[in-house]
């Protein structure tokens, strides 16, 4: 008898055991699920999500592991940058870009690029958000840099409206349906595409189904 209460006794350990070791893995799973998602919340000039001014490379690996970190140089008209590029292709896909290039230390900007991203950006204005909408918010119309070159669709000032307030701090590219060229004529088009300053009310735009195509967070506000 004192055998079987021996051996119910050694089972009733291993059980506690046994236990106790899932709810460590579970404390252990749900800490880096945290770390990963603990917030989307991007506030303009101070922080997305964890990452701030004073971030590094190192420290994004840290948070999120190195397969979910890729840093590569991307090409524009007049030179290069270095982009680095956090769970790409997933709704949590973030860019960077960085004040030392070099050393991969200080982030500059942060962006996103798609439209079902769980990043949570003021106003709820993301990618996809029609120009109508920021209109809207604004309170008035804007204008930004014509279609079609390195610089086009980047808004160069919301002329006081409400969205004024984020101008230092939030950038906002525009992007027109390329399929609609064709319903413009050379007058129409010479309106909206180049290095010209485009007016929101332009009725043009109308016929281009122009909407938000990236957002990003400037945390050293651009001269």
């Amino acid at each position: 008898m004192r055998n079987y209460y021996f051996i119910l006794f050694i089972i009733f350990l291993f059980a506690c055991k046994s236990e106790e070791n899932q709810s460590e893995n579970q404390s252990i799973q749900a800490n880096k699920e945290s770390v990963v998602d603990s917030t989307f919340l991007c506030v303009p000039c101070k922080s997305v999500g964890k990452i701030t001014s004073a971030t590094s490379e190192a420290d994004l690996v840290k948070w999120f592991g190195r397969e979910n970190v890729i840093t590569e140089k991307q090409q524009y008209d007049g030179g290069e940058y270095v982009l680095t590029t956090i769970f790409r292709g997933t709704t949590k896909e973030l860019g960077i870009t960085w004040q030392n290039e070099e050393k991969l230390i200080g982030v500059s900007t942060c962006s996103v690029d798609t439209s079902a991203t769980q990043w949570e950006l003021p106003l709820g204005i993301k990618p996809s958000t029609p120009l109508s909408k920021l209109v809207e918010l604004n309170g008035k119309h804007f204008s930004f840099s014509g279609f079609g070159w390195d610089y086009g669709g980047g808004i160069m000032g919301f002329e006081g409206g409400k969205l004024a307030q984020y101008a230092q701090c939030y950038g906002i590219t525009l992007v027109e349906d390329y399929e609609a060229y064709p319903k413009l004529n050379e007058q129409e088009t010479g309106q909206v595409v180049g290095d010209i300053k485009v007016d929101s009310d332009n009725k043009v735009l109308e016929k281009l189904n122009v909407k938000v195509s990236k957002v990003s967070i400037f945390f050293n506000p651009p001269n």
